[in-house]
């Protein structure tokens, strides 16, 4: 069982309308060329922050370039944005004129938003409209918008200096600068990782120095994921000379106060004993740590080191319990030496059946040595009936990942027909693919079966060994790439963010399940700066709902019915909206039930006024007892409901509500028992405390 230990480091819509663009960076290579298209699909991503972080200012950059052009789907929403007042001044002239412009152009919807705007505007801004129209058309759409001719009652005023429009990106990106400066510990953090990573939406580029700093100031205050990161870049000697002393002595910080990371990066610290002295004991205790958080990496090298016996006596039955855990997380290593153990029946009753299960598991994920185990077993009939044909599938599957032994067995099948036609030719090719590797046993077979062969067919076997090998080193060079990219320096990378809440006082929590449902890995902060492993329980893609769980004690929430809820009643969410700009502290909205029903009178949500943003999904909706009534799930698709309307309501947003969550966890026993009785709705509550206890319950989601 050789598992060597790997570091953890942790709209108009472009579908809509244009077809989805795959990659940022080819986007904007295309749009600076000067492809329209492009322009307009980068200008509503920085729109809408899809795919990148949401600007304004480029936005409408982009959108006048390709407005320029004279793109009509451009057209009409830089005539939006100027109608609004979002992203460029207000301006109804401006607006009026580029609807028309797009009319002309052959936009399927200038006149319908040109007209439902003209019974908005005044007589005056009306004329002006058209006569920017009429000069537009003969020239070009301006960057900025043209400014109304002065009244010839009114005397000139003097031009005072044009003050520079902040996009919500700079401003964002000035509150956090002052923040930092001003100590606090999530901005210093936030601030280095843009530093350390570069960040093109900020135009900060890549300054390990500057990083560096502002990680040691929040770490020296305490702050978790600094320390971890300090850690991880004295540990790599990314940017700095490696320093495992430094490195041990941010992971023990961090580490000690439940950050998961740090402690499986510790432990392997003191395992492979590189930069300091080996020490099986603390591994153990850091391991241990780790894996009771429901770390999977951390089970499985816990189940190793007491398989192997290394700093403790070997204890299959201790390793088949880690094991188990980690398996049952889906980590194929662990899959794998589970169906060793019961192969052997080492900590657990010999059992071939269940061995080939195991085995089964992780072969389908494309373990090599899960598929060779697998193949034997086939070709055995151990545990599974004899099956030529299915021996072949998996000794074939290890053989094309490079592995010698199954490229012999497949050459051993094909030589004497079994679970497949005898070939000479294809036998002679696999054998030599195996004595090349250096086993020995491919050249004697190669020699054998040469002997049966004429000339032509030996060298019809060589060609179609040269022709698999380059295949077969191809897909090396992909694996061993893949691996390399895994150990370069990283730091935290999530691939999203969002909001939970406990329901359970034992771990128990509830989010949507479009938040987890992709992840590889799910941690969970708390409102006590703890991190933790979260597991998947249950996830519903179609009601969107998810359970997770946790091992810890904390303060849940109760879930009230939501067939008592009335249309205006007050409510508000705790969640964790937009962290990369708005920082990990908790942010309180307020609102009321707009709707008793969703989109399209959709019965399952409500719609609410309550803002939410991205990172607000799977947040509580809670009542002013304290009670929760809905799940935070969505925003209204505003650019799309613009353009199939012309017209964009403001702050539409939905909540599953909670009779939906409780008929959903009704099929979870054990989760039900435990959860809390509603708050009377007789008994008036401080908000305060109210907006406490939730704040209590609520947890950030980091999706990896």
């Amino acid at each position: 069982m050789k598992a060597p230990f790997t570091l953890l480091t942790l709209m108009f819509l472009g579908g809509l309308l244009f077809g989805q663009a795959a990659d940022i960076d080819e986007l904007l290579k295309k749009a600076e060329s000067g492809d329209a298209e492009a322009q307009s699909v980068l200008g509503v991503k920085y729109y809408r922050g899809d795919g990148v972080a949401q600007n304004l200012k480029d936005a409408f950059q982009w959108i006048s370039a390709a407005a320029k052009q004279g793109h009509a789907e451009s057209q009409l929403l830089l005539g939006y944005m100027y109608a609004q007042g979002r992203g460029a001044p207000r301006n109804l002239a401006t607006a009026y004129a580029l609807y028309s412009l797009s009319d002309a152009a052959g936009g399927a919807k200038g006149a319908q938003f040109r007209d439902a705007l003209a019974k908005q505007m005044t007589p005056g801004e009306l004329e002006q409209g058209k006569a920017l129209f009429e000069k537009l058309s003969k020239t070009s759409v301006p960057a900025k918008p043209e400014e109304p001719p002065a009244k010839p009652e009114e005397p000139a005023k003097p031009e005072e200096p044009a003050q520079p429009q902040m996009s919500p990106a700079e401003k964002a990106l000035k509150d956090l600068i002052e923040k930092a400066v001003g100590g606090e510990a999530e901005a210093q953090f936030i601030l280095g990782r843009k530093y350390f990573l570069g960040s093109k939406e900020d135009r900060i580029s890549r300054d390990i120095k500057k990083a560096l700093e502002w990680y040691v100031k929040a770490a020296e205050q305490g702050f978790a994921p600094a320390q971890f990161n300090l850690a991880v870049v004295h540990q790599l000697g990314n940017g700095v000379e490696k320093n495992p002393e430094e490195a041990l002595k941010w992971y023990l910080k961090a580490a000690e106060q439940g950050f998961g990371a740090a402690q499986f990066n510790l432990a392997g610290m003191y395992m492979t004993g590189k930069g300091i002295p080996q020490n099986f004991e603390e591994a153990i205790k850091w391991f241990t740590k780790a894996a009771d958080q429901g770390d999977p990496l951390a089970q499985h090298y816990l189940g190793l080191i007491y398989y192997k016996g290394q700093g403790v006596p070997p204890d299959y039955d201790i390793a088949y319990k880690w094991f188990l855990k980690s398996a049952e997380q889906g980590n194929i290593d662990a899959q794998c030496e589970l169906g060793v153990l019961y192969q052997e029946g080492q900590g657990v009753k010999l059992d071939y059946k269940e061995a080939a299960k195991w085995f089964l598991r992780a072969a389908s994920k494309g373990l090599t040595r899960a598929q060779m185990a697998l193949g034997a077993m086939f070709q055995k009939g151990l545990g599974v009936p004899v099956d030529h044909k299915e021996a072949l599938k998996w000794y074939r599957l290890a053989a094309l990942q490079g592995n010698p032994v199954a490229q012999y067995n497949v050459g051993v099948l094909y030589n004497v027909g079994s679970g497949v036609p005898a070939d000479f030719v294809v036998s002679y090719a696999w054998f030599n693919l195996a004595a090349s590797n250096g086993f020995e046993h491919g050249a004697t077979g190669r020699e054998n079966i040469a002997q049966k062969m004429t000339p032509d067919q030996i060298a019809k076997g060589q060609a179609l060994s040269r022709e698999m090998a380059s295949k077969i080193e191809q897909g090396k060079a992909m694996a061993k790439a893949a691996e390399q990219k895994k150990k370069e320096p990283k730091t935290i990378e999530v691939r999203g963010t969002a909001t939970g809440f406990f329901i359970t006082d034992d771990g128990y929590l509830l989010t949507n399940s479009h938040v987890v449902h992709n992840g590889k890995r799910v941690e969970v902060r708390t409102n006590q700066g703890k991190t933790l492993i979260a597991k998947p329980i249950k996830i519903d893609p179609k009601n969107d709902l998810a359970v997770l769980k946790v091992e810890g004690e904390f303060k849940a929430l109760p879930l009230a019915s939501s067939r008592g809820v009335r249309l205006g009643e007050d409510v508000f969410t705790v969640g964790f909206p937009q962290v990369r700009i708005q920082g990990f502290s908790p942010k309180l909205t307020k609102g009321t039930i707009s709707s008793l029903s969703g989109a399209r009178d959709d019965p399952n949500n409500f719609q609410i006024s309550v803002p939410i943003q991205p990172g607000n999904s799977g947040g509580a909706l809670t009542d002013h007892r304290g009670n929760v009534i809905g799940v935070v799930v969505s925003q209204l698709n505003e650019v799309k409901v613009l353009q199939n309307t012309g017209s964009l309501p403001q702050n539409v947003n939905y909540a599953i509500k909670s009779s939906f969550a409780n008929a959903f966890l009704d099929s979870l026993p054990s989760v039900v028992s435990k959860l809390k009785d509603p708050n009377p709705s007789d008994v008036e509550r401080d908000f305060a405390d109210v907006v406490e206890e939730v704040q209590e319950a609520s947890v950030m989601l980091l999706v990896f």
